[in-house]
């Protein structure tokens, strides 16, 4: 039996010419080069309408929302490369993990939570 047809992944880079535009789904993270590389510090993330006061040219405007809430390895992160932008998103989305995860831990998975979203500093 043939494997089903996916939809090809939304990409967020610098070719927005090549890439289709943003709507609402389900994309699959990562960048890649063709025929060079592909990083994957994986999270899933869902586009949706963004519920906003104004509107360009009648246009309804997109949000990403964040399905999975783990937290990155951060051996896997050189925060030296990361923008003080960058590096807030990350203790951010950190904090996000530890407060909806946290109630559903004890002992040492919850000290491995807390060690693991600990606010990283440039």
């Amino acid at each position: 039996m043939p494997s089903p047809q996916l939809p090809r992944p939304q990409r967020a880079h610098g070719h927005a010419s090549h890439a289709p535009p943003f709507r609402p789904s389900l994309p699959s993270a990562g960048y890649y080069e063709d025929g060079k590389f592909g990083i994957r510090l994986e999270n899933i993330m869902v586009v949706q309408e963004a519920d906003t006061e104004h509107r360009f040219g009648g246009k309804r405007y997109l949000r990403f929302e964040t399905l999975t809430l783990v937290p990155f390895q951060r051996a896997l992160v050189d925060v030296a490369l990361l923008t003080g932008e960058e590096v807030a998103w990350l203790n951010g989305y950190h904090q996000r993990c530890e407060e909806a995860l946290a109630p559903m831990l004890q002992g040492a998975d919850l000290e491995w939570l807390r060690e693991a979203c600990r606010p990283v500093v440039q």
